[in-house]
């Protein structure tokens, strides 16, 4: 779906979106009773609303999850306006759907021990403790970054309490694309690490919005480093604009699922039968919000919803937002660490 020629994208798309509404019927079946089932727990455990169990998973307040999506709608005209930038970068008139994600084209390649060496530095240069914990993941060989068939797809970094470590899968093809997903499962690993050491096992895996924070910050430190480092000017931009669109995604579009999942519960206390047309009219409705009008989507794509894992997890509701929390978080975390500059690293341990 990132690939940079156009017509290959249109293709992959519409493969995938045109295969999923055959199956909708399934799929609105099992995310319209996993909802409807969802809101008598909420009843028989007198939670306040459907969303109020995640909140006390991750530590935070309605009101804060308010404010934080009312910022984020106030700011909508700011991600807008990236994507029409992004649209001349890419010599378009106009982004159509199968664009949002396509990256910029880069040329430069990295090597495996490449890779490694700048997630060392970037760590390390952070606080040589980091750049501690980072060089014993690569000398456990606790990193899976090989490509084979019925390899699980995405970044992952799983927890070892006992043995005080992790254990990291990624994708790995020299792209610098994936040393950002590199550089955020090690960020995962050092927070792990620093708890194991510190807490018990219950009390060392926190809520999802504090989860994502050291693996977040490990990413504005690696794009700083790169900016540093790389001379190209247009691969700087392939740089900043790919970040920018990760961040779009993060801020912008996670929001935008947690305001389909809302109107989803607000369907069903409307006692609305959500068959696959009513959950694809939400899902727009959501999405739309966000893109306005700087996006043209193929009509399949009213499919999206269908293939998003998070939806299914019957016991975890609403588990988007913590990225976008994490996200804005570290934002001001990073920029108070550009004030501050070395004395801030105690504070952020």
């Amino acid at each position: 779906m990132q690939h940079p020629d156009k017509e290959t994208r249109i293709s992959v798309y519409k493969s995938i979106f045109g295969g999923l509404k055959k199956g909708e019927e399934i799929h609105s079946s099992a995310l319209r009773n996993i909802c409807s089932d969802w809101v008598k727990t909420v009843k028989r455990r007198n939670y306040d609303s459907p969303i109020h169990r995640s909140l006390i998973d991750n530590g935070t307040t309605q009101e804060i999850i308010s404010n934080l999506m009312k910022t984020v709608e106030n700011n909508i005209n700011i991600y807008q306006k990236f994507l029409k930038i992004k649209a001349k970068l890419l010599n378009l008139p106009k982004l159509d759907g199968v664009d949002v994600w396509a990256n910029l084209p880069s040329e430069k390649r990295y090597s495996w021990d490449e890779a490694k060496q700048i997630c060392f530095q970037v760590y390390n240069n952070f606080d040589v403790s980091f750049g501690n914990v980072i060089s014993d993941i690569f000398e456990r060989n606790h990193i899976d970054t090989s490509s084979r068939e019925g390899k699980i797809a995405g970044a992952w970094c799983y927890y070892w309490y006992n043995g005080r470590s992790v254990f990291i899968l990624t994708p790995f093809k020299g792209l610098i694309s994936d040393i950002f997903p590199l550089t955020h499962e090690l960020g995962h690993g050092i927070h792990f690490y620093l708890a194991s050491r510190e807490q018990t096992l219950l009390n060392s895996m926190p809520g999802m919005t504090m989860q994502e924070t050291a693996s977040t910050f490990g990413e504005l430190l690696l794009a700083d480093h790169l900016l540093e480092t790389i001379d190209s000017t247009n691969e700087r931009i392939s740089l900043l604009t790919n970040q920018l669109t990760m961040g779009g995604l993060l801020i912008f579009i996670l929001s935008s699922w947690m305001l389909f999942e809302q109107s989803l519960y607000h369907s069903i206390d409307r006692e609305e039968y959500l068959d696959g047309k009513a959950i694809s009219k939400y899902w727009c409705a959501a999405r739309n919000k966000m893109y306005g009008d700087s996006v043209e989507f193929f009509d399949d794509m009213k499919w999206e919803w269908i293939p998003v894992p998070h939806f299914y997890m019957a016991s975890r509701r609403f588990y988007n937002y913590p990225y976008v929390y994490a996200q804005l978080f570290v934002y001001a975390l990073y920029q108070t660490y550009k004030r501050e500059g070395k004395n801030f690293v105690p504070k952020f341990k």
